[in-house]
């Protein structure tokens, strides 16, 4: 049996990119590709370069189309009040009204692919989309360095204000039942909310899986939920915190995310073989 507490590494930031800035083609754009970039103060914002544009998505979600202009030194883009100006693996980015940052692009990291503005778990061929419906890729990492563990972050937001923090885990665990996973990660997870009580637990649906646990878990301030699924030779874990005043309502935009991923790959990968040069990100 194969099981690491990865808690502190479910909400730490950590993203995978491609290296560098924009790689100039033969008609002086850019090839398609995905960068995300942190600031020296830990916002993290994304760039998706197409040919002579760039969409910008800001640390709150929004996104911009720029477009590319004449830079004396390095790459200048630039539309809807943003101005992005980098060189090597650097972007200095200004938001209307707002300050310039310098901000480095992260390392590109071991067990993921990019796939335009979405990432490809090699192991799996699961692909994570940039946009989940309303809901917002913030950053994603290998668990180990054969990258047998995936963790991606979302920001799922409230309607009635806010958002949630979605982090999902694929893991494989030999002998290890989705109620046992769910066990293991139960504790821990009621340990990290002041006063926690339990709200609700028992069975949930995600399509593929052959059986899925959830848990509830409220304290005066936080709340967080706990959702484990196993899908054969691959399990899912899913791990949620936002304010318990908005509960009921971040309970429904979380269903409803949790609903619209394409879980299909780990369904169809029951070998743990290599899948991602296969996989296509969705229509």
């Amino acid at each position: 049996m194969r099981i690491a507490c990865l808690m502190p590494l479910l909400f730490a930031g950590c993203a995978v990119t491609t290296a560098g800035f924009a790689a100039t083609d033969a008609s002086g754009g850019t090839a398609d590709r995905t960068i995300t970039y942190r600031c020296a103060d830990g916002l993290q914002f994304i760039v998706f370069y197409s040919g002579a544009s760039a969409r910008l998505t800001d640390p709150q979600g929004r996104s911009y189309t720029l477009k590319r202009r004449s830079s004396g030194s390095g790459t200048l883009y630039q539309g809807a009040g943003q101005r992005l100006q980098g060189k090597g693996d650097e972007v200095t980015w200004t938001a209307a009204g707002g300050t310039a940052k310098t901000c480095p692009a992260n390392t590109a990291l071991p067990g993921f692919r990019i796939a335009k503005e979405d990432i490809v778990h090699e192991a799996t061929g699961m692909v994570f989309p940039a946009r989940v419906g309303n809901a917002v890729r913030e950053a994603s990492r290998p668990g180990d360095v054969e990258g047998e563990l995936a963790l991606v972050r979302y920001r799922v937001p409230i309607p009635e204000g806010g958002e949630a923090r979605v982090a999902i885990g694929l893991v494989h665990l030999e002998g290890m039942t989705a109620a046992q996973h769910y066990a293991a990660f139960r504790g821990p997870i009621m340990r990290r909310i002041a006063d926690a009580t339990v709200r609700h637990e028992g069975p949930f649906q995600i399509v593929g899986a052959s059986d899925a646990r959830y848990g509830l878990f409220a304290g005066k301030d936080q709340a967080s939920g706990l959702i484990t699924a196993d899908f054969g030779y691959w399990s899912a874990r899913l791990i949620t915190a936002y304010p318990v005043a908005q509960l009921d309502a971040a309970q429904m935009a979380i269903t409803n995310f949790v609903q619209k991923i394409d879980w299909s790959p780990l369904r169809g990968n029951q070998t743990g073989t290599q899948a991602g040069a296969a996989a296509q990100p969705p229509g």
